[in-house]
């Protein structure tokens, strides 16, 4: 999300392997998204996406991580359509740092993921490989629902690691930064990284705003306007391939603003100076203290 305030082996893709060898013979040991939104009526579906497509970003993003971990299956599922249909990725989304979900969560933040995959970047079917997985680009709901259990659970009794679906849906690393749960090993030892280093970057970007002198021109609420745009700013270069194209729409992506390459190069100029300070700073402290 959006930073605001201080952060607190079974199968092979191999050429050699036939896809049949994949092919569903069973059933996944959960009630599948599609058989819950049979059981509703369309019409109804309808009336509560066009409802929840007045709210803004914000409020979409509470009510969903709330039905999510109250385990509302399909509550969550159409605040996530509409959240998809606003732009908004599956990772801009997340509110909680809990691994552990239960296996309908696991099976619901996977078919979040291909949602997203199948919105923003439909041509991305042409680079995949296997029919069963292209499915879940189909414009067709049923079929690209089936897809997804097909990916996440084949032969109705194995899991199958995520690294491999990763692979066989040919995802880039930035595909894998949109995505919740589908991400390259690379990816996420980049994110993992990040939020390491999190904390102490904000602090070093605060400490150096708290110094900057209010003027008129220049108030309170502009000091904590411009904190959030350089610490997302650099939330956004970690987590894409440092290009000013990429930046600025993973930027967009993250807070729903638009920010120029100009602006963006600008800001991250300053925020490198800041901590690149803070580092000799910090190397000359500790220098003195082993004297």
């Amino acid at each position: 999300m959006a930073f605001t305030s201080k952060p607190t082996g079974a199968d092979n893709f191999s050429e050699k392997t036939p896809e049949r060898a994949f092919e569903h013979s069973g059933t996944p040991p959960f009630e599948p998204l599609h058989k819950l939104l049979k059981k509703v009526n369309p019409e109804k579906l309808i009336e509560a996406r066009n409802a929840l497509s007045s709210m803004n970003k914000e409020e979409l993003i509470l009510r969903f991580n709330t039905a999510f971990r109250k385990k509302q299956r399909l509550n969550a599922f159409v605040l996530s359509e509409v959240l998809t249909a606003t732009g908004v990725p599956p990772e801009s989304r997340r509110s909680h740092s809990k691994t552990a979900y239960s296996i309908e969560q696991e099976f619901d933040l996977l078919t979040y993921d291909l949602r997203w995959l199948r919105s923003a970047y439909p041509k991305q079917s042409g680079a995949i490989k296997y029919e069963r997985f292209r499915e879940a680009f189909s414009r067709d709901d049923t079929r690209a629902h089936k897809a997804a259990e097909y990916i996440f659970y084949f032969n109705g009794k194995e899991r199958r690691a995520t690294w491999k679906i990763v692979k066989a849906l040919a995802m880039t690393d930035e595909m894998c930064f949109d995505c919740y749960q589908l991400k390259s090993q690379p990816v996420k030892k980049r994110e993992e990284a990040t939020r390491e280093m999190r904390n102490s970057v904000f602090s070093k970007l605060e400490e150096y705003t708290r110094a900057t002198r209010l003027t008129r021109v220049f108030t309170k609420e502009d000091a904590k306007a411009t904190l959030n745009r350089r610490m997302n700013l650099w939330v956004c270069e970690r987590m894409s391939d440092g290009t000013n194209r990429e930046i600025t729409r993973r930027y967009q992506l993250l807070t729903g603003q638009v920010i120029t390459a100009q602006i963006a190069s600008r800001q991250l100029g300053i925020v490198r100076e800041i901590l690149k300070k803070s580092r000799s700073e910090n190397r000359a402290e500790s220098e003195t203290q082993n004297e």
